[in-house]
């Protein structure tokens, strides 16, 4: 507010400036003989003067990122020039908030983890700045302490593909406080991230196409003698030479929303190790066909992606199939491997890892799908029995005896793992040995009483309508 001075007013109330100072209101005091013309001339003139500095300044850097773009460089390489720019570290991440990368400008490094921990992000859940950020797609100022979690200045800046959101840029003011030359950066680093993940999206998707079409191929065609050529050519593309694997990954719990991040976390991090393989979605499941077995085995594979995906906090298990030289047998090792996994994640429900035929052994032939299951077996009896009572009495004996029957009958490690007293755990087994005519000494009735209780888990999980969405299954442990 301008208030001339002279005419009407000798001074400016005091009232007046001590409301205006609480409110953080600014008062313009001026002589009453100069027009307001005069300072708005010279206002909008040093507004103008300040605009085309800013246009000015921003030029160089459309230049050099949009070379950036023309010399083919990704996200990585935008975050660490934006970083390097403004003097700040710099975060690009997903639309649900998983670091793409993240560039540390102090120690000029690369993160794989996000700068934001756990409370962070919750308090940026908290007070919608994702979601205002959506509504109002414009550069977002975040001051420090706008959250008790939020310990630093930032700007936001959504990244869009046509009308819907890829993902967001965070300038954070980790290192020295935000400008208006940051604002200039984030304007232009939004444009071309906006091109880089428009331009990625475009080969991602001539990808899919072409992996879909050698998928189907390989689905559906037999390979016989007649259709060498299709054969010759399937192969190329696979590059397979001689023998490969077939290696199957899934994320726990399951969820849809989530298969097509799954997807592109494995894809990027097979291309990112320099595994020579071909990745494909196959309904609940991300398919690796890997072609260099000897150099790259499918179990040192498999517990790559674990430690990557622990990284991001994701929890995945994997199966895997025996060494196969024939494409034409493609569809039965991927079966193989499917099953695989699907028998241990039924016998082990709440340990996710890596299971494969050689690791299940006789437990594979045993319970594999279509394999008979015998009910009436008596073993199978028992543990209905213990099931039926834990039920109706509200106790534990059935996991207990799983537990205790998994460690080899270490009492130390089973108490351990189910966080009771060894004196609980000797008075269940006691509890166990009387009720129900069980010797513990006697290995072969520990051998069936384990695959009893595996095959109960496994009929349980092929019998369940959720298996394929789920995995859902009754499980004692």
């Amino acid at each position: 507010m301008i208030i001339s001075i002279g005419k009407y007013f000798e001074e400016i109330p005091d009232a007046m400036i001590e409301e205006a100072d609480r409110l953080n209101f600014p008062l313009i005091r001026c002589p009453w003989n100069i027009p307001y013309v005069d300072i708005t001339y010279a206002i909008n003139g040093r507004i103008i003067r300040e605009q085309i500095s800013s246009v000015e300044d921003s030029i160089p850097i459309q230049k050099e990122l949009t070379q950036l773009v023309i010399d083919n460089g990704g996200l990585t390489l935008l975050a660490e020039r934006l970083s390097n720019l403004v003097g700040n570290s710099v975060e690009i991440c997903d639309r649900n908030q998983e670091v793409l990368v993240s560039y540390h400008y102090q120690y000029k490094s690369l993160n794989q983890e996000s700068f934001f921990s756990v409370e962070e992000k919750k308090a940026i859940k908290s007070i919608g700045l994702l979601y205002f950020s959506r509504i109002n797609p414009t550069i977002r100022y975040i001051k420090k302490d706008t959250h008790k979690n939020i310990n630093f200045e930032m700007l936001l800046s959504p990244i869009y593909i046509s009308d819907q959101v890829f993902g967001y840029i965070w300038i954070l003011g980790t290192d020295k406080q935000i400008s208006e030359f940051d604002y200039a950066v984030m304007e232009q680093g939004t444009t071309i991230a906006a091109l880089i993940a428009s331009r990625d999206l475009a080969i991602h998707n001539a990808e899919l196409r072409g992996k879909r079409e050698i998928f189907e191929s390989l689905m559906t065609n037999d390979f016989t003698e007649q259709n060498s050529s299709e054969w010759y050519e399937t192969a190329k593309k696979l590059g397979l030479r001689e023998k490969y694997q077939v290696l199957i990954i899934k994320n726990l719990p399951f969820s849809e929303y989530q298969q097509g991040y799954i997807y592109s976390f494995v894809d990027y991090k097979i291309k990112e190790n320099n595994v020579p393989g071909t990745v494909f979605e196959y309904g609940n499941y991300v398919v690796i066909i890997l072609t260099n077995i000897l150099q790259f085995p499918a179990e040192k594979t498999a517990e790559y992606l674990f430690r990557e995906a622990e990284i991001r906090k994701i929890k995945i298990v994997a199966g895997i199939s025996r060494v196969a030289s024939n494409i034409q047998d493609f569809k039965f090792f991927l079966e193989e491997a499917i099953e695989s996994l699907q028998i241990g994640q039924a016998m082990y429900r709440s340990k996710p890892t890596t299971w494969s035929l050689s690791r299940l052994g006789f437990f594979y032939t045993i319970l594999k799908k279509g394999t008979s299951y015998d009910e009436k077996n008596h073993y199978c009896e028992i543990i209905k029995q213990i099931e039926a009572y834990d039920i109706q009495h509200k106790t534990e004996y059935l996991k207990t005896m799983t537990v205790y029957l998994e460690n080899l009958m270490d009492a130390k490690k089973t108490s351990s793992e189910l966080y009771i007293h060894r004196n609980t755990l000797r008075q269940r087994i006691q509890k166990i040995m009387s009720d129900w005519d069980i010797d513990f000494s006697d290995s072969i009735a520990m051998i069936n009483l384990l695959i009893a209780i595996k095959s109960t888990l496994v009929c349980s999980f092929y019998t369940s309508d959720t298996k394929n969405d789920q995995g859902n299954i009754r499980n004692p442990v």
